[in-house]
């Protein structure tokens, strides 16, 4: 195995990016290449890359990086003056028979010896060094509410407790005696996890939430007890005695956590569990800012990974005269070779062409290492995809299942994945990766078949990524004639959506080359940049859907799921929005509707084909994967011109579900008029416009007979038209 990811996906020159390597062959090679095309369909123009001869050539020392996924929270520096102590918190459990024992709390010395609340087969066990245990009699129940308690007094004598509030009740404790720990020095509270020794990482981690771990300074009395499993809060229950009552969700959007009190020192979350989730005093409230007492729950699991945490291979400064583009580090060792992408933006408020092409990298982190194919769950569109293509990475995801899960994976308790991360090994945001579906390029792959073509037919070009204009908003935009999206920016912030507003407000040119564009309410974490979070709500096509209550994202509080629901449709956006989806090559053509406007003469001059876009690297046609239709009831503009449709789809390709009110016969592409592409045009404000097509695999077609063909001809008249064209003839104008 070689591989890697670097530290930020963006670069500017004069700035440096560190490439994090991991590699079981020894010493690599490295140097840097230029991507132009990825795709190695021999019908297509095959691999492209431009070799470079920078400082990063040479040869590495290689080894093996380890990965460790499982979150958890720590509290360091604790201090409790006497051998007796109690902890308490309330727990739901996920994976009651986890192969391993889940901690669910731990309070351990600088020498590692102490105490730990475990789930062992299903039962509730308090643990202290080798064979020492206490279990209740019977098993908990997965997805269920408990508070657990256990105490050890100054004389060994320990008592482990867990009461439900769910109906029928559940009330079961155990007792021994345990060697009394010592109380000298610092402790150390864990949460969901068990400390190792040395205390640099943890074991044993806990699926499930939790929510307010305390500990005190002494055992609690049995009517104490009653009252902390019956009480929202019981702050005042053992105040004497009280060390610390941690809220996990304290500042949901932070890794730090607080004590309630103040007493005891603040905490903190690894690897990103789920924040501001409901717990066991909720009822029915929906926006955690609004009710915070009702949400102190924080959902861990064994598999969560925000960062992997590898060192650093090599870095590089980018030079000051690097053209913007995408590039790699390509590694190479024994037979075996990796390219590791990242992108070189032009300086901040220095734009070097009149064409900015957008990197949907929201997109890419969405789907990055998903392994939806492998899940039992999957689709439920699954029949409808035809494909079943491995690429080779896939391999490598099975045997490196810590390299994390995508936002369409569900983890190992069937809860959904609602982060995503760039900073750990992401096999799929590679060149050439073919996706399992389609058996072609998706994401960054798709992606570059419009870099190719505007390599190709010489539009220079600057490169940058969604986080790029999450981050900056207008002023990214502000000197571009022309802004070109990827092939499916799916994943959209609403300060994303805000900039493109503003930019075709005044004036900007938008060439919206995909399809499923500006659908999901996607968040990215104050401080970690690197990550982002969707909530995937009620509606939507999704292979999870978010629990009651938690629809509210963690790093925001914004309500999550589609944008259409928040007043936003992409329609009202752009002129079309996601209609249907399906794998069913070969994709049928586009045949042209308005034959009248000036506008369209414009857009299809020279262009004969009719249909046109039978043919692609990408399901062999242009109106294929997920398509996008105009629709005046979502919000598509009256003005709006409908410039061409593709007909042909069949039953593989369904109606999306959020368009579904009853369900009924008839959703299928050969009987549903609404399962369609459509190519649009928009008149925007002071002479702004956006040109639409409508479908992923659009890019796909643009190289297709040495890239003459109707697809390549459409994109390049709209493109110099953008490009060149004041105002617009005889095109219904915006107020």
């Amino acid at each position: 195995m070689l591989t890697g990811y670097t530290d930020t996906f963006s670069v500017e020159p004069g700035s440096a990016i560190k490439f994090m390597v991991s590699s079981s062959v020894g010493p690599y090679e490295a140097s840097l290449v230029r991507l132009i095309h990825g795709d190695r369909n021999p019908a297509g123009p095959g691999f492209r890359q431009q070799e470079l001869r920078t400082a990063i050539d040479g040869t590495y020392e290689g080894a093996m990086q380890d990965t460790r996924p499982g979150s958890y929270g720590r509290v360091d520096g604790i201090s409790v003056p006497t051998p007796a102590f109690s902890l308490s918190a309330w727990i739901y459990p996920t994976t009651i028979d986890w192969r391993q024992p889940q901690c669910v709390l731990s309070l351990d010395g600088e020498e590692g010896a102490g105490v730990a609340l475990e789930i062992r087969a299903g039962r509730l066990c308090l643990c202290a060094g080798e064979g020492q245990a206490i279990a209740l009699e019977s098993d908990l129940m997965d997805r269920t509410w408990y508070f657990v308690y256990a105490g050890v007094d100054d004389d060994g004598s320990a008592e482990v407790e867990a009461r439900s509030v769910a109906w029928p009740t559940f009330h079961g404790s155990g007792s021994g005696r345990f060697a009394a720990p010592s109380a000298a020095g610092e402790l150390h509270l864990s949460v969901a996890a068990a400390r190792s020794p040395g205390g640099s990482s943890a074991r044993s981690f806990y699926n499930g939430k939790i929510a307010e771990p305390r500990l005190y300074r002494r055992v609690l009395a049995e009517s104490e007890r009653g009252d902390l499993a019956g009480a929202a809060s019981g702050l005042e229950v053992g105040a004497d005695a009280l060390v610390g009552a941690w809220n996990l969700s304290s500042d949901p959007g932070r890794a730090e956590f607080v004590d309630r009190l103040g007493r005891g020192p603040a905490g903190e979350l690894v690897n990103q569990p789920a924040a501001a989730m409901t717990d066991h005093s909720w009822r029915d409230e929906q926006d955690w800012r609004c009710a915070p007492d009702r949400f102190r729950a924080v959902h861990f699991h064994a598999d969560d990974l925000v960062d992997a945490g590898w060192s650093p291979g090599f870095s590089w400064e980018v030079p000051g005269d690097l053209p913007s583009g995408v590039y790699a580090a390509r590694l190479r060792a024994g037979g075996e070779e990796d390219h590791i992408p990242f992108f070189v933006r032009p300086r901040r408020g220095a734009p070097t062409a009149e064409v900015g092409v957008l990197m949907p990298t929201f997109t890419y982190l969405a789907y990055a290492n998903e392994r939806v194919r492998r899940s039992k769950e999957g689709f439920e569109e699954l029949k409808n995809f035809a494909g079943d293509f491995s690429d080779p990475r896939e391999e490598e995801w099975a045997e490196f299942p810590e390299f994390g899960i995508s936002l369409y994976d569900t983890h190992a308790d069937g809860s959904g994945c609602c982060y995503a991360s760039a900073r750990r090994p992401i096999l799929n945001i590679r060149p050439d990766y073919r996706m399992w579906s389609t058996g072609a390029p998706r994401g960054l792959g798709a992606d570059l078949h419009l870099i190719d073509w505007l390599t190709e037919k010489g539009h220079r070009h600057d490169t940058f990524t969604d986080g790029d204009l999450h981050d900056e908003g207008l002023e990214l935009l502000r000197g571009y004639r022309v802004v070109i999206t990827g092939s499916h920016p799916e994943y959209w912030s609403a300060q994303m959506l805000d900039a493109l507003r503003a930019y075709l407000d005044s004036g900007g040119r938008v060439m919206y080359l995909g399809g499923n564009g500006f659908y999901w309410v996607t968040s990215v974490a104050a401080e970690a940049p690197h990550l982002i979070e969707v909530r995937r709500g009620y509606a939507g096509t999704r292979v999870w859907e978010s629990e009651p209550g938690e629809y509210h994202h963690s790093t925001t509080g914004e309500r999550g799921g589609l944008w259409r629901f928040r007043g936003r449709s992409p329609n009202a956006l752009v002129g079309i929005g996601f209609a249907a989806e399906g794998v069913s090559p070969p994709s049928p053509g586009y045949r042209r509707r308005d034959r009248t406007s000036a506008i369209a003469g414009v857009i299809f001059d020279g262009v004969d084909e009719d249909p046109f876009g039978t043919y692609g690297l990408i399901m062999d046609g242009a109106a294929g994967d997920e398509i996008d239709r105009a629709d005046a009831r979502l919000g598509t503009p009256r003005h709006t011109l409908v410039l061409a449709s593709s007909t042909g789809h069949d039953d593989k390709y369904q109606l999306v579900c959020e368009d579904i009110l009853v369900t009924a016969p008839g959703l299928g592409g050969r009987e549903n008029p609404d399962v369609r592409s459509d190519i649009t045009f928009t008149e925007t404000a002071n002479d702004g416009a956006v040109f639409a097509a409508g479908a992923i695999t659009w890019c796909g077609s643009l190289s297709h007979n040495g890239y003459d063909n109707a697809v390549s001809r459409i994109t390049e008249n709209v493109l110099e038209a953008f490009l060149t064209r004041t105002s617009w003839p005889d095109a219904v104008r915006s107020t």
